[in-house]
């Protein structure tokens, strides 16, 4: 299989390895985080790092899974 466009990827929260755009073009676990409880939302890519911190992938989503 082939990487796919981020935008084909589950929304439903299902975890996924996902590329991250940027310089360093880092493979990671990603999950998507629809911010529906938020009293603005906007959805959100969050990403697993090594040490199992949640990050959030605002101003570096990933771009393909």
């Amino acid at each position: 299989m082939e990487w796919q466009p981020i935008e084909t990827a589950p929304k439903d929260g299902t975890p996924v390895l996902a590329i991250t755009a940027g310089k360093d073009r880092d493979a990671t676990i990603a999950y998507y985080q629809d911010d529906k409880y938020a009293k603005k939302p906007r959805p959100y890519w969050q990403r697993v790092s090594f040490f199992n911190s949640v990050l959030q992938c605002r101003s570096c989503p990933p771009t393909h899974w």
